[in-house]
């Protein structure tokens, strides 16, 4: 072309290999492909900051995790620290954890259900609603040592409680008796 120019192309992708595009729009390109890997995560190793949103149009249902996990593996979900987590290692029977730094509040509604571990003593669960049971029964009950504890029915039947004229003794079945 000895120092001659073309004018006019096309601002839009070319149609073709061969097609001619501007000097302009393959700026843009460059600069619009530097933009998109800068903000894309890779399969291995990125941190990334901001939110991360997942759209559901378009789909019934979206999966976060993990599921190639084999034997003697771990997969972990982070929950603002490294102690406040979703943990679980693939092993035979081995249950999936929550493990927290403080406690774990169950709400509904926006009102508290349960709490798993208190302030003051990380074994403790404190429900806020009523239990129901559905027929199942509460076991290995130790011995109370508090008046507002539980007591299994064996406690209560082998100790004298006191009523209003006096003591009851412990009372036993005469089993085998007509």
């Amino acid at each position: 072309m000895v120092g001659n120019r073309i004018t006019g192309l096309n601002t839009s992708l070319p149609l073709s290999s061969s097609d001619a595009v501007s000097c302009l729009r393959v700026v843009q390109l460059v600069r619009d492909s530097e933009r998109e890997t800068e903000t894309k995560v890779s399969k291995s190793g990125d941190v990334m900051s901001g939110d991360l949103l997942f759209s559901a149009i378009g789909d019934d249902n979206r999966i976060i995790g993990c599921n190639d996990l084999n034997t003697n593996r771990s997969f972990s979900f982070l929950l603002g620290t490294s102690t406040n987590k979703l943990y679980f290692m693939y092993l035979p029977q081995k249950p999936v954890t929550l493990e927290t730094e403080h406690s774990f509040l169950v709400k509904a509604g926006n009102n508290d259900v349960c709490q798993l571990g208190t302030a003051d003593d990380s074994s403790e669960i404190v429900f806020h609603k009523v239990v129901r049971m559905n027929s199942n029964a509460i076991t290995n009950l130790p011995i109370p040592a508090l008046p507002h504890e539980a007591a299994s029915k064996l406690y209560v039947d082998g100790n004298a409680r006191k009523v209003l004229n006096g003591c009851i003794p412990p009372l036993r079945s005469l089993r085998n008796t007509v």
